[in-house]
């Protein structure tokens, strides 16, 4: 699995799941694993360090420190996100497994670029390498690009709650929708997805995303 290459046993030591043993064809733990994963995204990019000029060369030492232990610990938040969501890339709904794939495969590609900045910033401080400027802006890129994926791919995946278009009915029954939506603003708040982007989060305005989403349509009748 693509979880071996970055030592998962570490991470996921410190990686609590809502739920071990997921089933994965139910829409609404889906829903909850989706919330849970995004969180984890979201503290990944709470992970780093405000960027302030050194005035010695202790505090550059000491900038350099915090900058991998962030990196560190937000590649470990990404690990815990894709394994969150995986489980459910074998579910027998098809629109659900689909969705998770792709999760999860955005949070593996953004945990691998973590690991390229911990690569480079280790050969800098070993003296292996000098500052490459261009491959940190390449960096960057792919960052900002992967991110933007994740936003696009919430959207998307919204579909996989529907149960009846006409209707306006989701998967999910009106309990769980509420329950579901108290979730995302407990961890999130009750921004919307305009107000989280301005932010810079693609984490939170994903989960802003899917709770006016659920917001605007009902649950099934039981």
């Amino acid at each position: 699995m693509m979880f071996a290459f970055f030592g998962a046993t570490e991470t996921f030591a410190q990686c609590l799941q809502t739920n071990v043993h997921p089933d994965t064809a139910d829409a609404n733990t889906w829903a909850v694993a989706l919330i849970d994963s995004l969180g984890q995204a979201e503290l990944s990019n709470e992970r780093n360090p405000p960027d302030q000029p050194a005035k010695s060369f202790e505090e550059m030492i000491s900038q350099i420190t915090a900058q991998l232990t962030a990196a560190k610990l937000a590649k470990n938040d990404l690990i815990c996100a894709a394994r969150i969501i995986e489980p459910f890339s074998e579910s027998k709904d098809g629109m659900l497994g689909a969705a998770s794939s792709v999760f999860s495969q955005i949070y593996m590609t953004l945990a691998a670029l973590h690991n390229q900045i911990i690569e480079t910033i280790q050969a800098n401080v070993s003296g292996q390498a000098g500052l490459d400027l261009d491959k940190m802006s390449d960096l960057g890129v792919r960052f900002q690009n992967t991110w933007e994926t994740l936003g696009k791919t919430t959207v998307v995946s919204m579909e996989a709650l529907i149960q009846d278009q006409a209707a306006g009915t989701l998967k999910v029954t009106e309990q769980q929708r509420l329950s579901l939506i108290r979730s995302i603003e407990k961890s999130f708040g009750k921004e919307s997805p305009a107000e989280a982007a301005m932010k810079g989060s693609i984490a939170k305005a994903s989960a802003a995303l899917l709770r006016q989403f659920l917001v605007t349509w009902k649950g099934r009748k039981l």
